[in-house]
C-alpha cells in the first residue's frame, strides 16, 4: 500500500476503484485520504459529499472558502460558485468523523452578518456543535482531530474559542486571526486544553488575550508568535475591531511561558511590526518591557526569537548567558534597526554567546532591514565565535551569507562613506571657490553702485532714493519653501 501511495496519482487509483472490490477498498483508502482545495476542480468533492461511506477514508482536509471555480480554472468542466462550494465541503466536514488535519482558510471581509456568524460560515458551526453540551443529534464530534490550521481575518479568537475544547488536538495554528481588545467572556478553564503546540502568525492581538489563551493548555511544547500590524484597518467602519490598536506587553507574555518553563521545548517570537505605525501610535516611545530570562527552562531545545524582545539593550542589558539555557539544540537571534542603534550592547550581546553554546553548537544571525553594517562590525563578533568553536549561521534578505561577504558588504559601507565625504571635501572646496568669486562680483557690484550712485546723485542734486533698495527689512524676505523635497511633509 505504501509504494501504491507514493507512485500512484488520483487518476490511476481511481482506476484502480474500478476494477475488482479487494482493489477498491485499497484504492478508495488512498484516493480519498486527502482531500483539497485550493483552485483547481476536484471531482472527488462531489463524490465524497455524495456519498457520506466514503468520507470515512478522509484523514487530511485542505478547504479554502470564500472562494469560485471557474471554467479557465477546469476546463470542461461547468464553473462552481462559492456558496455551492461552501456547501458541499460543509457537507464534507460534517460527516469526516476521523479526520486528522485540518487546514481551513476563509476569504471574505468583515461586513458579513455579525449576528450569526457560526451558521454564516458553516464550518464554524460544526466545530461549536462539536463540544456543545448537551449533544443533539448526530454530529462530528472531531474527536480524532489532532492538527487544525485556521487563517482569516473575518474572525477574532473569541468567535473561534469553541477549538481549546476540542477532546485530540494537539497542534493549533491560527493565521491572521485578530483579538485586538481583552476577551469579554473565557468560559474555557484554565489547564483543560490538551494543545501542546500553538502557533498565532500575523497577529493582532490584546496581550491579555494571548495570555489567557496560554494560560488554558495544560503543557505547552511549542509556541510561536509573529506579531504584525498588517491586519490594522485604521481607517474602517466604526464597530471593525481591526481598526483599533492592541495593548502589547512582552513582560506580560513572558510571565505566562513562565508558568510552562517544565514543558516547553521550542519557543518562537518576533515582532514584525512597522516600525513607522509604532513611531505614530507611540511618539514618545512604548516600554513593552521584555520577555525575560529562559535559563531555568529545562527542556528548551529550540529559541528563535529578535533580541530585543529578550533583551533591553537600550538599558545596557547584553549578557544573553542569564536569558538562555546552556543545552540549547538550534538558536536564532533577529536583529532589527531599532536594536542596532545601541551599537555596542548589541555586539557585546552576540559575543557573550560564548557562555551559552559549547563548541561545535550552531548559531543563526538574522540581519534584518537596513542595518549598519559597519558600525556594528559583525564580522569580529562572529570571527571571535568561531574561534570558539562555535558554528555561524548568517542570514541576510532570506539567504544564507558567508562571514567573507558580510566583510565585503561592511567595507562597501566603508567605500560609500569615504565616497561621500570625498564628496563634501570636493563641495566644500567647490564651496569656497563659488564664495571667492561671489565675493569678487559683490566688490564689482558695489564699485558699480557707488559709481552709478554717484551718478545719480550729481543728477538730482543728492536727495533721490536708490531704484530698487526695500523700504523695510521684511521686504528682504524670501519664500524658501519651494527649496524642501516633494515628499516631504510634516507629520
Amino acid at each position: 500500500m505504501r509504494k501504491l501511495e507514493k507512485h500512484s496519482d488520483d487518476s490511476v487509483l481511481a482506476n484502480l476503484c474500478r476494477t475488482n472490490k479487494l482493489c477498491r477498498r485499497v484504492a478508495e483508502e488512498l484516493l480519498y485520504n486527502f482531500i483539497g482545495c485550493a483552485a483547481d476542480y476536484d471531482p472527488k468533492w462531489k463524490a465524497i459529499a455524495n456519498n457520506p461511506l466514503l468520507t470515512k477514508h478522509v484523514r487530511t482536509i485542505y478547504i479554502r472558502f470564500g472562494v469560485a471555480i471557474g471554467s479557465e480554472d477546469s476546463p470542461g468542466k461547468d464553473p462552481i460558485n462559492a456558496e455551492t462550494l461552501r456547501e458541499i465541503f460543509v457537507k464534507i466536514l460534517a460527516n469526516a468523523g476521523k479526520v486528522r488535519t485540518l487546514y481551513l482558510k476563509e476569504t471574505g471581509h468583515w461586513d458579513i452578518e455579525r449576528g450569526d456568524v457560526a451558521h454564516t460560515l458553516g464550518w464554524l458551526e460544526l466545530l461549536d456543535g462539536a463540544v456543545a453540551q448537551p449533544v443533539h443529534g448526530l454530529v462530528n464530534r472531531f474527536a480524532f482531530l489532532q492538527h487544525l490550521s485556521i487563517a482569516t481575518k473575518v474572525l477574532s479568537v473569541q468567535e473561534i474559542s469553541c477549538v481549546f475544547r476540542l477532546p485530540s488536538l494537539k497542534s493549533l495554528s491560527i493565521v491572521s486571526v485578530h483579538q485586538t481588545t481583552p476577551f469579554k467572556s473565557w468560559s474555557i478553564p484554565e489547564s483543560s486544553s490538551p494543545i501542546r503546540r500553538l502557533s498565532l502568525r500575523n497577529a493582532l492581538m490584546d496581550t491579555s488575550a494571548v495570555v489567557q489563551m496560554i494560560s488554558t493548555l495544560k503543557a505547552l511544547h511549542s509556541f510561536k508568535y509573529v506579531r504584525s500590524s498588517m491586519g490594522w484597518e485604521p481607517f474602517a467602519a466604526d464597530g471593525n475591531p481591526l481598526s483599533l490598536w492592541p495593548e502589547h506587553s512582552w513582560k506580560l507574555l513572558g510571565d505566562a511561558l513562565r508558568t510552562h518553563r517544565d514543558s516547553l521545548e521550542e519557543l518562537q517570537v518576533y515582532d514584525n511590526c512597522d516600525q513607522e505605525i509604532l513611531n505614530l501610535i507611540y511618539p514618545d516611545g512604548q516600554d513593552s518591557g521584555t520577555l525575560g530570562s529562559f535559563r531555568d527552562f529545562p527542556e528548551l531545545a529550540i529559541c528563535d526569537i529578535t533580541m530585543g524582545t529578550l533583551l533591553n539593550v537600550a538599558t545596557g542589558e547584553y549578557d544573553l548567558s542569564l536569558y538562555l539555557p546552556p543545552h540549547l539544540k538550534d538558536l536564532y537571534i533577529k536583529i532589527i534597526p531599532e536594536d542596532a542603534r545601541f551599537l555596542t550592547n548589541c555586539t557585546s550581546a552576540l559575543a557573550s554567546l560564548r557562555s551559552v553554546l559549547c563548541a561545535g553548537q550552531e548559531v543563526t544571525v538574522i540581519l534584518s532591514g537596513d542595518l549598519p553594517l559597519r558600525a556594528l562590525e559583525l564580522s569580529s563578533t562572529f570571527a571571535v565565535l568561531q574561534e570558539a568553536g562555535i558554528k555561524v549561521q548568517i542570514s541576510r534578505e532570506h539567504k544564507l551569507i558567508t562571514l567573507d561577504e558580510l566583510r565585503r558588504l561592511e567595507s562597501i559601507e566603508i567605500e560609500e562613506e569615504s565616497g561621500e565625504e570625498s564628496g563634501e571635501e570636493e563641495e566644500e572646496e567647490d564651496g569656497n571657490r563659488d564664495d571667492e568669486v561671489e565675493a569678487e562680483d559683490e566688490n564689482v557690484s558695489e564699485d558699480l553702485i557707488e559709481e552709478n550712485g554717484d551718478r545719480l546723485a550729481s543728477a538730482t542734486g543728492g536727495d533721490e532714493e536708490v531704484v530698487g533698495q526695500p523700504e523695510n527689512d521684511s521686504e528682504q524676505f524670501e519664500d524658501h519653501s519651494f527649496l524642501l523635497p516633494d515628499n516631504t511633509s510634516v507629520v
